[in-house]
């Protein structure tokens, strides 16, 4: 009986690392139509499951999440395909003053990239899809839309 343990646990340890990611399995993404297709998905939609960071603020505490060993959890252990990593923007809600960001990456860019490419770079590591959200509640204003525009540039 103890001997076929090691085996058990190396068969296992074989098949998780056989495992084929997310991106490597389906490919490049893109919309057609009304779904999501990978380009190795054959014209088949593509569901992608996984969970969502808080923002990259450290004002919520949120940041600590921020870590490779956050997504190896998510990938490994949870199985995730997909992490949304928003990319938290300051702001100050002018109907409940208490309600606001002071730190986002309008204030602090730095910090927050540095986070937020932690997660990424650990996500393409682990061939898993990222998903950069550029979360603000006031986007719509000019001071935004060129930080956005050159974010993402």
């Amino acid at each position: 009986m103890d001997k076929a343990i090691p085996i058990l646990s190396a068969i296992a340890v074989s098949a998780f690392s056989a495992f084929a990611g997310p991106v490597e399995q389906y490919g490049r993404l893109y919309a057609d139509g009304s779904k999501i297709v990978g380009e190795r998905s054959g014209g088949s939609a593509v569901q992608l499951k996984g969970p969502s960071l808080q923002w990259s603020v450290a004002g919520w505490g949120s940041d600590k999440f921020f870590l490779t060993e956050t997504v190896d959890a998510m990938a490994g252990g949870w199985m995730a395909q997909v992490i949304r990593a928003p990319l938290g923007i300051a702001y100050v809600n002018p109907t409940d003053p208490g309600d606001e960001v002071t730190d986002g990456y309008n204030v602090d860019s730095l910090g927050n990239w540095e986070r937020v490419e932690r997660v990424v770079d650990a996500a393409i590591e682990r061939g898993v899809y990222a998903i950069l959200d550029w979360h603000s509640h006031s986007a719509h204003n000019a001071d935004e839309i060129a930080l956005a525009a050159d974010f993402f540039t």
